[in-house]
């Protein structure tokens, strides 16, 4: 303004001022990857005025995406001027150039690994004449792995021995060994005759999570004979569309205790002909019974007898033998004069089988005295002869000459036999004795008087 005390005047220059209000917004996450639930990741937020007026009632929107089951962040403690405004946070005022700086933090669920992420949590900061984003992302690394752990108990019953029947129980415990829960598990073991109790499958599993199946299973012979129970079961969950399941195997090698053990018995039957008199020759049939008294298959069994001239009617081995099977051999053998002599044949038979590898035969012997009926028998004749000399007359000492003819007539060798004759006077030639006469055999003594 121009002034006089007389006259003013005046005129104005006008020059703009251009607001530009701007804001600026950042978010950090301090974790770039995650593989487990209940990990927690803490966001840092930073809003600063780039603009060139102040700005007031500054929205804070947090924006949580790429997550299974959407939630907010949980908002730490609000910097001085920021309040929560329905839940969001917000700041008052800003002077250009400032900087606010505000913590979150989120929490990740299970569901958000099984979904495989990323984790993506953005920032957007609005003003009403201006805004601005910003997005931190976490991977999310999966692991799918499953172990299967296979057992088996066999229950042997009161008698404790391992028969066909008694029953091996199978217990299949799955664990989720991963980070990622897993559905629909199947487990398949290839045993003939195994039987589920509850099904063979598992709908799902969290990770650390385990779940046991059982199955059932009767023992064979062959599984006795075997020694054990040997088998494979295998696990497998249904994968998600465009990847492999996870599986594992595991094999259980359950063991059967087994009985190995024989019996022998063997009998012998003297058949003594029509004459019904043990003679040289006569036929002992003997049987010899085996019996297979354990619970294992027999094989390859071996009988052997000493006895010299002994004749098997069929070989004398056994293929084969089942738990509680018999099978009969038959022999036979003529009787000697030396076992009618001793009035019985006594022998020893023995049987023994060819053990699986590692292990010593099982045996049994049984002796047998086949009983030989003995006739003992003998006949003395006596007869004598007078000589009456040169005259042909009777007279004192003239001598007569007797003869003692012994005959065994039974089937027994008969010995040291002795002829006793009462007549005072009597005078032997060679002795009265005889040492030893075999059935049918005789002997002649002579005598004087």
């Amino acid at each position: 303004m121009v002034e006089h005390d007389t006259t003013k005047d005046d005129d104005c220059a006008k020059t703009k001022v251009k607001k530009d209000p701007k804001v600026e917004a950042s978010k950090v996450a301090d974790l770039s990857e995650v593989s487990m639930a209940e990990t927690v990741v803490n966001y840092t937020i930073t809003v600063k005025n780039t603009g060139n007026v102040t700005l007031k009632n500054v929205a804070v929107n947090d924006e949580l995406t790429g997550v299974a089951s959407p939630a907010n962040v949980t908002w730490g403690d609000m910097p001085n001027g920021v309040t929560l405004v329905n839940g969001v946070p917000t700041i008052g005022t800003m002077a250009v150039g400032e900087v606010v700086t505000i913590k979150a933090s989120y929490v990740v669920s299970q569901a958000d690994i099984d979904k495989g992420g990323p984790i993506e949590n953005c920032i957007v900061v609005e003003h009403d004449t201006t805004k601005d984003d910003d997005c931190a992302k976490t991977d999310v690394k999966q692991k799918r792995d499953i172990v299967l752990v296979k057992d088996g108990v066999l229950d042997l019953g009161e008698d404790e021995i391992a028969n066909p029947g008694d029953i091996i129980t199978y217990s299949f415990k799955v664990t989720n060994v991963g980070n990622t829960t897993l559905k629909g598990m199947t487990i398949t073991d290839p045993l003939p005759g195994l039987t589920w109790t509850d099904g063979n499958t598992i709908a799902s599993l969290a990770p650390g999570e385990s779940a046991t199946l059982t199955a059932t299973y009767a023992i064979t012979q062959d599984d006795i004979d075997a020694g054990t129970r040997h088998n494979m079961a295998t696990v497998k969950d249904t994968p998600p569309d465009g990847e492999e399941p996870v599986k594992d195997k595991d094999p259980e090698d359950v063991p059967i205790p087994h009985e190995r053990d024989i019996v022998l018995v063997k009998d012998g039957v003297l058949d003594l002909g029509a004459n019904e008199i043990a003679n040289p020759g006569d036929i002992i049939t003997y049987s010899f019974k085996v019996t297979n008294v354990g619970n294992m298959t027999l094989k390859g069994m071996t009988i052997t007898d000493p006895l010299p001239g002994l004749t098997w009617t069929n070989g004398n081995t056994i293929a084969s033998l089942a738990p509680g099977e018999s099978a009969t051999l038959t022999a036979t053998y003529a009787i000697t004069q030396d076992d009618i002599d001793a009035g019985t044949r006594h022998n020893m038979a023995i049987v023994e089988d060819t053990p699986p590898d590692g292990e010593e035969p099982v045996k049994d012997k049984d002796p047998e005295d086949v009983p030989i009926p003995q006739e003992r028998e003998i006949d003395l004749v006596k007869t004598g002869e007078l000589d009456l000399g040169e005259n042909g007359v009777s007279d004192p000492g003239d001598v007569i000459s007797y003869e003692f003819t012994v005959t065994n007539v039974g089937n027994t060798t008969l010995k040291g036999m002795t002829i006793t004759d009462p007549l005072p006077g009597l005078t032997w030639v060679d002795g009265n004795t005889i040492d030893e006469l075999a059935p049918g055999e005789s002997a002649v003594l002579t005598a004087t008087y």
